[in-house]
């Protein structure tokens, strides 16, 4: 009897799909041996702790009456309602007629074995079954086989980094500690958080996808084998999951329709919990900051209808088309979508139907895997619109990063976009700023084709190219405000959890009587030469020499005399970029808030390079940037709070007393308290 019918015969009405049968069948190898270290990753409510925590462990016990098993879950109780649950399956007269070897302690009888919540002691045997919460001691004999099921009970508990840790911290020290050569461990689990348990362990050991039952005869003995099962599948079928892209996992229990209103309500949790794709929220790169709109703009503030189209790179890849307006203020307001992974024959004609219904004058479609030719049939679908094709050479990671938090300053998603675009939306928010983290960059690149195309002249000629006639077209303004106005630090409050007045203390205390840019447009910077001198060591270089000729712009210890302020401080640094351009970002200090170059990783840039772009953008994407720099180092905590001593200590140092910095951000702080905001 295997696994699958050994269920079966405990539980009549459970009724075993397709999927469940792979399942079952993978936890019978893990059972027999065949595999030493397996992870499994299922959405919630489709059955796993059935197999793998309840009838799983009896058929082990059955099986070899002489191993020591231990169950971990979240909660003792949880630990101890599966023990509960095996006891009273070897109660059955059914289990001992098919493991007669294998008996729990009758209840109310008096033996030298343990029956207990905790504890299930097989008689006459050394066999035992240990049921443990998370973070809960293991005593006595070493652990053959290790079941860890859910060890996250809610979201709230996946994104508390203590908690984290902590799960950690006894995974390492106490479940490890308890296990010798042939021990096995098999962890299921619902995904919440990018740095979970499997997170982590995916992140120091290695790690196998599996794809096929034969890998269990070629799998490592210290590797661990790892099974995804998406609840509505979109990677390629294989073996071990054979359906079709978009079929649902467990149909008759949770069907196509239902799994994508629940990826409608919250695509960033569906993508964790369903589809086993969780995204750290500090590492996303738009996450759910999109503006939105209810009320799209008036017609005669309307300048341009357009569309930008990106063709399907691969089979796996989808054609993402967007249809938006453009109104007099540059303001981009996304108006309809087509996300699909459909053949060009079916999204051929959606994508022209968008068009019309959306009147739409100009269409741009990327050409370089067979967009030109889905550009004449659109043509000729909707001859109405002015469709344009060019070849995009430029690179994608590049383009996608760098253009990021213009993307989310200038366009507006329409408030209901999450529900309408499910995927489209799910991919956004989940996008890693990590490139080679994501799966998937179709909805990123489009949007940041539109952003090249609408509010860079140089990109949108080059795109244009030849032939292709801009007829009608109103430019938005440029370049964008580069001052930081009130709505901005309302809105940037807003986003990280600030009370506004309190940000707005901060910058007018810390930052407007300088502001962000010199008079002739370049970003306000203070070029340190000791930070310098540190950096070029750093990368191999021997400051030493080059200090001889260089001893304004590279020295040991800090000096104020070198400082030449405004201009003469980026005579400084273009000297120090001909040395060492990064080095030379990295020591100085930027902006409104004067963020050294050297924390470009702390502010979420994927270089120094792309640190100094976005401070030379604008004031507003300098306050982006210093206050992803608050969240990072925990000071936010102090604004948040109006701690405004502590704050002030470690904002501005100890020395912040003799200029009364505390007391000048409380009394800022009063004073706009009682000021009514501008953001909606």
């Amino acid at each position: 009897m295997c696994l699958l019918q050994f269920t079966q015969s405990l539980f009549p009405h459970f009724e075993a799909t397709p999927f469940h049968r792979r399942y079952y069948a993978l936890l019978e190898a893990f059972a027999e041996g065949r595999v030493r270290r397996l992870m499994i990753t299922l959405p919630p409510q489709h059955g796993k702790s059935l197999g793998s925590s309840v009838a799983l462990p009896a058929y082990i016990l059955g099986l070899n009456p002489e191993c020591h098993v231990a169950i971990a879950s979240y909660s003792a109780s949880l630990a101890q309602k599966f023990n509960k649950r095996i006891q009273r399956i070897m109660d059955l007269p059914a289990y001992a007629e098919r493991f007669p070897e294998s008996a729990a302690k009758p209840s109310g009888r008096t033996t030298t074995f343990r029956r207990t919540s905790e504890l299930t002691e097989i008689v006459g045997h050394t066999g035992d079954l240990v049921a443990v919460g998370r973070e809960g001691p293991l005593t006595g004999n070493p652990v053959d086989i290790f079941i860890i099921d859910d060890l996250y009970k809610d979201a709230m508990e996946a994104n508390s980094p203590t908690v984290r840790e902590n799960c950690w911290e006894w995974y390492t020290s106490v479940v490890r500690t308890r296990e010798h050569n042939r021990s096995q461990e098999l962890i299921v689990f619902t995904r919440w958080h990018k740095d979970d348990l499997i997170g982590r362990i995916m992140a120091k050991e290695r790690v196998v996808e599996l794809s096929s039952m034969e890998q269990l005869e070629s799998i490592g003995p210290n590797d661990w084998l790892h099974l995804n099962l998406e609840a509505l599948k979109t990677t390629p079928p294989t073996p071990i999951d054979p359906r079709e892209v978009g079929e649902p996992l467990w149909a008759e229990r949770h069907s196509a329709e239902l799994l994508r209103e629940k990826q409608r309500l919250d695509p960033l949790r569906f993508e964790a919990m369903y589809q086993g794709r969780p995204s750290d929220a500090a590492g996303l790169l738009y996450g759910d900051n999109f503006q939105t709109y209810t009320t799209p703009p008036a017609h005669d503030q309307i300048v341009r209808r357009g569309n930008y189209t990106d063709t399907a790179d691969t089979g796996d890849d989808y054609l993402c088309s967007v249809c938006y307006t453009v109104d007099i203020q540059g303001d981009i307001y996304i108006e309809d979508v087509v996300y699909s992974r459909e053949k060009m024959e079916v999204t051929e004609p959606l994508v022209a139907e968008m068009l019309t219904r959306n009147s739409t004058r100009e269409a741009l479609i990327e050409s370089n895997n067979g967009g030109r030719g889905f550009a004449r049939n659109i043509q000729r679908l909707a001859p109405e619109v002015s469709i344009g094709w060019f070849h995009q050479s430029a690179n994608k990671e590049s383009r996608i990063l760098s253009n990021s938090s213009t993307v989310l300053r200038t366009i507006r998603m329409p408030s209901y976009w999450r529900e309408r675009w499910g995927e489209f939306a799910a991919h956004l928010m989940g996008y890693n700023r990590r490139f080679r983290a994501n799966r998937w960059h179709d909805a990123a690149d489009v949007l940041t084709g539109i952003i090249e195309s609408e509010c860079n002249r140089t990109v949108r000629k080059r795109i244009l190219g030849s032939g292709f006639s801009i007829r009608n077209y109103v430019y938005p303004k440029e370049p964008r405000p580069c001052r930081l106005s009130e709505r901005d630090i309302e809105e940037l409050a807003l986003s990280v959890g600030v009370e506004p007045a309190a940000l707005k203390a901060v910058v007018e205390v810390e930052c407007s009587s300088r502001g962000g840019f010199l008079a002739d447009g370049r970003a306000r910077i203070l070029f340190e030469g000791h930070i310098f001198w540190r950096r070029l060591r750093a990368r191999g270089i021997d400051p030493a020499p080059l200090a001889a000729t260089q001893g304004d712009i590279i020295y040991p210890r800090w000096v104020r005399t070198h400082y030449k302020g405004g201009s003469g401080e980026w005579e400084r640094f273009e000297r120090a970029s001909r040395i060492s351009p990064e080095g030379a970002i990295e020591s100085a200090s930027w902006g409104l808030m004067q963020i050294m170059g050297f924390h470009w990783r702390t502010c979420g840039c994927g270089s120094a390079e792309e640190f100094r772009e976005l401070m030379e953008r604008s004031e507003r994407d300098q306050m982006a940037l210093g206050l992803r720099f608050l969240e990072k180092t925990a000071i936010i905590d102090y604004l948040k709070s109006k701690d405004w001593c502590n704050f002030a200590l470690r904002y501005n140092g100890s020395g912040y007393k003799a200029n009364r910095y505390d007391s000048r951000l409380e009394a800022a702080y009063r004073k706009f308290a009682t000021t009514p905001t501008t953001a909606q």
